[in-house]
């Protein structure tokens, strides 16, 4: 994409090339993969092509005049949200490039409101924080280059179309913006647009354009932060009072109107309603936000108060299902009034009255008036019930064991109101009265820690009974309250052997919600919860089906992330209890660690590229902080697969070496890791940073925070066990440096292993010479950590042979091994030694320091595992999990920090026991580069400085044309650009005929060929085929650029008839008996090729109108080629024999 860089003149930009973007770059760029990060480009970064993005627009207008500007810009924001469906990585860097043009002003209301329209639909299918982020870069361009003629109104109405829970709320900095972008603007706040519809809607609701309740909270909001960062305490409140007066007025004794208008009364409540939203609903790191300026709108209490009042008086005569709406909006403002602290108090109070209204509601046989009195009650339970006394609270538990548990399963099968049609308001009410139930069943289980009771036990034991029946007819409403209300009844649940059940149906119930991504992970991981609970895990003879259950959920967060590491949690806080380690016989838990705990840490499967262009993205938006609200409104799950391992390596971390149950623990998952390795290893060599190549590396991290944790037994196994995998497989990088650190380790932590690893390294010398490499590093790291002599001699033994080995990768490593160990020798005075292997050491010194052998070995000890990384000093966290996997070149979406795995789960809940540091005392190993072979290894370029032909220069290279060089002819001359080979000319006689094929891959490829070499028609069978995905993936857009005609297979004669009457020499690409060879074929100018079907060729009935048959000379066996070839074929061949011949218009 270096066309990006380009920078043009206005007079260039206007013949054409505006028009250009904003019909056709626009499309190109909604592909994914322009936005994939370049090849050794930093974590946490954006973009190469989005940072060219941000280039390229502002060179387009700082190239441009005012009114050239505005005329771009408003086409381009048209053509973006044309109605075209986005994508969310292409739009979010799309939009980012448009918020870092400097200010214009050139947009208007109309325009925007039509653009954020549109946006507005492109968000539902889009990453939350990707979404969140394309929100925040379009506000930021909207109020640069908003015209400040646009009244506060129109403001609020273009804000409004942004969704405030991840955009704009109240505490994030997009706030601030907009608070700050009001001042450019030619609006009186004193007086503003705001001002004057709210005073015209309280006066009459007749009045044309009533503005939308939730803009007019957003300019009441607005206003009053306005007001509050310009003036004292004492004027703020008396402007907040003048500016909520006809709100307030209205208000103000309603309950006692007999004519009150309940129009203007529901658009009254909507309104305060968001507004009190809007002000107190702030991020939970913005909380002192919430009691800035509490005093503002205390003026509201009277007018609640009247609310209130008119709500409990009137109560009885909401008896229909269509009344459903105006309970909601009464509900929605008590609650919100709960949540505000100048209104708290208030609410408590009146919250006495409604509950006695609530409970006469109960009382009525009306069956409407019953379900209403059921969604007061929720209410009540949600805002009240916490704050009672034990009398109140035991109140409920009455009120709801006599009025409604009895009667949830009947309703949850009621399909119609006895009494009253059947509507769209019936089922609504009836929908919502379920969903009622269910919550408040949930809040009074959930919160029986505040006092259970007799009333409350019997709640409990009638649920538990219909309890599976509500699972099995789950509703998308209820879903989650009976899920939740199934794990808060766990240990009855299992006491009562109704477990089992109950989590298959479970299982089986989510499985319908798989469609809503967000519930469907929100039921997984209440299962989840369930399925790990504490009672269950305690019984032995549950593990069988837990990992059952298990493998299933491992399959499904393959593709829903959040859930593994959801599941990690759920397993592990049972776990971390010492009651439940210790009070298991030993090897209780060998199966859940082997089955579930190992498959755990090796989670995480290789992204596909787009997914991949995902992740980074959203890492790079997360790290950019608050410059997007995401980053403090939502939780992201781009993480996810890592949490799960990472809430695993921390169990493993607070496993205690002095704890036999710890110990049995690790052995089991010891031998999980092993059995998990045997099955994701092959015959052959795995890729780089393929799934299996992963799993290996992120099992044998596993491994190194468990050695200290296993007896000489288990070393012993493992030792054979990392030996073997050195003998027998070539392995990449990672695996070969933690397969060899851990031999090493377990020799240093066992010295009376070391003749074992000696047998080893003889066995694998004779399996696999490959292999010998590696055992002289695992030989080397044990010689340099020990002062033993016996040691060190035989090591200088086992090494001496090597160095004189034919295969020059292993000579080298002997040569460098024994460089390094007789300097340890000569650093701790092994005298012995020394003397002992003087005159060998003297004479490979004279031989590895001639010619390029000195070079190669000085190389070799500059590889940081020779020259810094010490086994034991580097046996830390940071190492496995960090700076060896960066070392290595693993791909970067596995490298674990420190922070991230402690900050995995509470060190309250999951305290450090391990003896392994957390950090390196050190930053060698971070400040150190990945050695030359593991460069070679992973594909990397790597330029070595001895190289022959390094001072040659390359004349060969890859030059692509630059097309629009022949689109804008000015082009060539005011701007420096390579010269094509040879002008492309306008487009030639040929016709290309298509209609006879069928398949789009065949069609695709033909039109990427026609535009290629300029044809000037193309005939397809239907239009309707360049809308193919397959289609497009082969022509590449193509399609855009070279004239398309529909012609019928039916109609196909006839067309070839007209070609025929206006000159055209009808050609078939056809072998038949008088067909002539291409190569000797001389192709007239008008020209159109006919191309057959791909199984029947060209019909007998339309040969007999074609004038000549020519076919392409074959020498194999096979009777044709594919008809695209073909195709292509002819095409060239045309285009070669006209190359220099004028063409005619």
């Amino acid at each position: 994409m270096k066309f990006l860089n380009l920078k043009f003149p206005e007079e260039v930009l206007m013949n054409g090339f505006l028009s250009f973007v904003t019909c056709h770059l626009i499309s190109i760029l909604s592909d994914y993969m322009y936005y994939a990060r370049d090849p050794g480009q930093p974590p946490k970064t954006s973009s190469a092509v989005g940072d060219q993005l941000i280039l390229f627009f502002r060179n387009i207008i700082s190239s441009l005049s005012v009114s050239n500007q505005r005329q771009f810009l408003c086409s381009l924001l048209e053509s973006i949200f044309d109605g075209r469906p986005w994508g969310g990585i292409p739009l979010f860097y799309l939009l980012r490039s448009i918020s870092h043009i400097p200010c214009t002003r050139v947009w208007n209301y109309k325009v925007v409101k039509n653009a954020t329209v549109n946006f507005e639909g492109c968000l539902s299918t889009q990453d939350v924080t990707l979404r969140s982020a394309s929100q925040c870069d379009l506000l930021n361009a909207v109020f640069k280059h908003l015209s400040v003629e646009t009244s506060l109104i129109e403001i609020c109405d273009i804000v409004g179309h942004f969704r405030r829970k991840e955009s704009w709320c109240r505490g994030t900095g997009t706030w601030e913006m907009i608070i700050d972008g009001l001042d450019i603007f030619n609006e009186n706040y004193d007086n503003s647009s705001v001002h004057k519809a709210l005073a015209e809607t309280m006066s009459s609701l007749d009045c044309k354009d009533i503005v939308h309740p939730s803009d007019m909270a957003l300019g009441i909001n607005l206003l009053m932060e306005k007001n509050c960062r310009r003036n004292e305490n004492n004027i703020r409140d008396f402007y907040t009072e003048s500016l909520l007066k006809p709100i307030t007025n209205f208000l103000r004794d309603c309950h006692m109107r007999p004519y009150l208008d309940q129009t203007k009364l529901a658009w009254t409540l909507q309104v305060v309603a968001v507004t009190l939203q809007i002000r107190y609903e702030v991020p939970s790191n913005n909380q002192g936000t919430e009691l800035k300026h509490d005093s503002d709108l205390s003026c509201l209490v009277n007018g609640i108060i009247s609310v209130a009042q008119l709500f409990i008086t009137h109560m009885d005569m909401l008896n229909q299902p269509h009344d459903l709406d105006t309970l909601t909006h009464y509900l929605q403002l008590f609650g919100i009034c709960n949540s505000a602290p100048p209104l708290r108090s208030t609410m408590k109070n009146l919250y006495v009255q409604i509950l006695e209204k609530c409970k006469s509601l109960l009382e009525k046989t009306d069956p409407v008036k019953l379900l209403f009195g059921i969604l007061i009650l929720e209410h009540l339970l949600l805002f009240h019930y916490k704050d009672s006394g034990h009398s109140i609270r035991e109140e409920y538990h009455q009120l709801f064991l006599q009025k409604i548990v009895h009667s949830i399963p009947s309703l949850t099968q009621r399909r119609s109101i006895e009494g009253y049609k059947s509507t769209e308001f019936t089922s609504n009410l009836l929908l919502e009265t379920t969903r009622s139930c269910w919550s408040c069943i949930d809040i009074l289980i959930t919160k029986k820690k505040m006092g259970s009771t007799n009333s409350l036990a019997e709640i409990e034991s009638t649920v538990e009974a219909f309890l599976p029946e509500a699972v099995n007819t789950l509703g998308r409403l209820n879903a989650v309250h009976v899920f939740q209300v199934a794990v808060s009844l766990a240990p009855s649940v299992i006491k009562t052997n109704m477990w089992q059940e109950l989590v298959e149906l479970m299982w089986r119930s989510s499985s319908e919600f798989r469609k809503g991504c967000d519930l469907y992970r929100s039921l997984i991981g209440y299962l989840s919860d369930l399925l790990f609970h504490r009672d269950a895990i305690v019984k032995p003879e549950y593990h069988k089906f837990i990992v059952q259950i298990s493998q299933k959920l491992l399959t499904t967060g393959e593709a829903v992330q959040g859930i593994a590491a959801h599941m990690a949690r759920s397993l592990i806080m049972p776990l971390s209890e010492r009651a439940v380690r210790d009070g298991l016989p030993s090897g209780t838990l060998d199966e859940l660690m082997q089955d579930v705990l190992v498959p755990l840490l090796m989670f995480g499967y290789v992204f596909r590229k787009q997914f991949k262009v995902v992740q980074d993205t959203v890492e790079y938006i997360q790290h950019c902080g608050t410059t997007y609200s995401t980053n403090i409104l939502l939780e992201s799950n781009w993480d996810a697969d890592q949490r799960a391992r990472a809430i695993t390596l921390r169990f493993l971390l607070s496993l205690n070496k002095e704890k036999s149950s710890d110990r049995s623990i690790a052995e089991a998952t010891v031998q999980g890791i092993r059995y998990q390795y045997a099955k994701c290893t092959v015959d052959r060599r795995d890729f780089g940073n393929s799934q299996s190549h992963r799993y290996k590396t992120r099992l044998l991290q596993a491994l190194l925070l468990l050695l200290p944790l296993l007896d000489e037994e288990e070393c012993l196994l493992s030792l054979s066990w990392l030996c073997k995998g050195l003998i027998k497989d070539h392995q990449q990088p990672s695996v070969r440096y933690m397969q060899e650190w851990g031999i090493a380790l377990i020799i240093i932590f066992h010295p009376s292993f070391y003749p074992h690893l000696l047998k080893h390294f003889l066995e694998g010398a004779k399996e696999r010479v490959g292999c010998v490499g590696s055992f002289l590093a695992s030989l080397t790291h044990v010689a340099c950590t020990t002062e033993e002599e016996e040691v060190l001699s035989q090591a200088i033994q086992y090494t001496l042979p090597w160095c004189m080995a034919q295969h020059f990768n292993t000579r080298l490593y002997a040569q460098v091994s024994l460089r390094k160990i007789w300097h340890h020798c000569q650093a701790i005075n092994a005298t012995a030694v020394l003397d002992k292997y003087d005159p060998m050491q003297q004479c490979l010194q004279f031989v590895v320091e001639q010619g390029s052998a000195a070079r190669n070995t000085l190389n070799m000890l500059n590889d940081f595992y020779f020259k810094v990384f010490h086994p034991v000093q580097h046996y830390t966290l940071q190492t496995i999990v960090y700076d060896l996997p960066c070392l290595s070149l693993l791909a970067n979406d596995e490298w674990l920090t420190v922070d991230f795995i402690m900050g995995a789960m509470d060190s309250s809940i999951l305290p450090v026991r391990s003896e392994i540091p957390l950090h390196n005392m050190d930053k060698v190993l971070a400040e150190s580069s990945p050695a030359p072979w593991v460069i070679k290894a992973a594909g990397e370029p790597s330029f070595p400085e001895d190289s022959e032909v390094s001072g040659s220069p390359v004349l060969n290279v890859q030059r692509k044309i630059t097309p629009w060089k022949s689109m804008i002819s000015e082009l060539t001359a005011p701007l420096d650009l390579p010269n094509m080979a040879e002008p492309r000319q306008q487009r030639g006689g040929l016709i290309l005929v298509a209609s006879l094929i069928d398949k789009p891959p065949n069609l695709g490829g033909l039109c990427r060929t026609c535009e290629v070499f300029s044809v000037r028609e193309y005939v397809v069978p239907s239009l309707a085929v360049l809308e193919d995905q397959t289609f497009n993936s082969l022509s590449l857009t193509a399609q855009q650029w070279v004239p398309v005609k529909e012609v019928k297979p039916d109609n196909l004669a006839e067309y070839l008839r007209t070609l025929q009457n206006e000159g055209y020499t009808l050609v078939a690409a056809e072998q038949t008996a008088n067909s002539k060879k291409l190569s000797e074929y001389s192709f007239p100018e008008r020209t159109a090729v006919i191309l057959g079907n791909e199984r029947e060729g060209i019909p007998c009935e339309l040969l007999q109108l074609l004038d000549v048959c020519v076919e392409i000379p074959q020498f194999g066996i096979i009777r044709s080629l594919n008809v695209h070839v073909s195709g292509a074929l002819f095409i060239w061949e045309y285009t070669r024999q006209h190359l220099a011949k004028p063409t005619s218009g």
